[in-house]
């Protein structure tokens, strides 16, 4: 039989030895868990994207009792075991708390996870073609939503030339390609009717830089486009 007390508990045992028993008294005490945990990926990842990782395998406990997990993602949810995994909805720096338990103390570890927003938006880019007098003004606009690493939208062209102007528009899709976990700076490509784009989603996601191909009456405009977010 035993009680409990001193924040251990007690054990009685007997040892029969030598034609006689003898009895002792001793006193264990739990030893409370460590916890450890790891996210991945490390860098900035894109809302409603990006799958972070969560790894509590480095907790341990000193008298090898079984653990528990439970998993604060720092947004309003959580999950439980050794692994989980979560997807933010939405941008910012989220404080992950892990909290492991031998069934009689706890203990509990922090990481964080950083998201930016998604490509859900308005995007404009602005460039001159000289050469001409006067010269062109040319303003790009595009029109995105986001499912997953999917994109689509509405592209639209404005070229003014003096007093003049002549407007264009295309549906476009495409999607975010990432080799690394879709952490920003990552890679992003979009095409339409008379319109095609490759680039970089640079890191905060507010600013998309690459290449794009742009037919219009007068032929092809080829050269950099920098979209900045509206």
């Amino acid at each position: 039989s035993g009680e409990g007390g001193g924040g251990g508990w007690w054990k009685w045992a007997a040892l029969a030895g030598g034609g006689g028993a003898a009895a002792y008294l001793a006193l264990t005490r739990n030893q409370p868990p460590v916890a450890g945990l790891s996210v991945t990926p490390r860098g900035s990842g894109m809302a409603g994207l990006t799958q972070y990782r969560f790894d509590g395998g480095s907790s341990s406990d000193p008298d090898n009792d079984q653990l528990t997990y439970s998993w604060d993602f720092g947004d309003g949810s959580s999950g439980s075991g050794r692994n989980a995994t979560h997807v933010y909805a939405s941008a910012g720096t989220y404080a992950v708390t892990l909290t492991v338990s031998d069934g009689k103390e706890q203990a509990t570890a922090m990481g964080s996870a950083a998201v930016v927003r998604n490509l859900a938006g308005q995007f404009v880019a602005r460039s001159v073609i000289r050469g001409t007098s006067p010269a062109i003004d040319v303003t790009e606009t595009l029109r995105l939503t986001q499912n997953g690493s999917n994109l689509s939208g509405t592209f639209n062209l404005l070229l003014r030339q003096g007093s003049a102007s002549a407007r264009g528009a295309a549906s476009v899709s495409g999607n975010v390609a990432s080799t690394a976990d879709f952490v920003c700076p990552c890679d992003v490509r979009l095409s339409g009717s008379g319109y095609s784009f490759t680039g970089t989603v640079e890191l905060g996601s507010d600013v998309i830089r690459g290449q794009a191909v742009i037919q219009t009456t007068a032929g092809a405009i080829r050269g950099p486009s920098t979209y900045e977010r509206q």
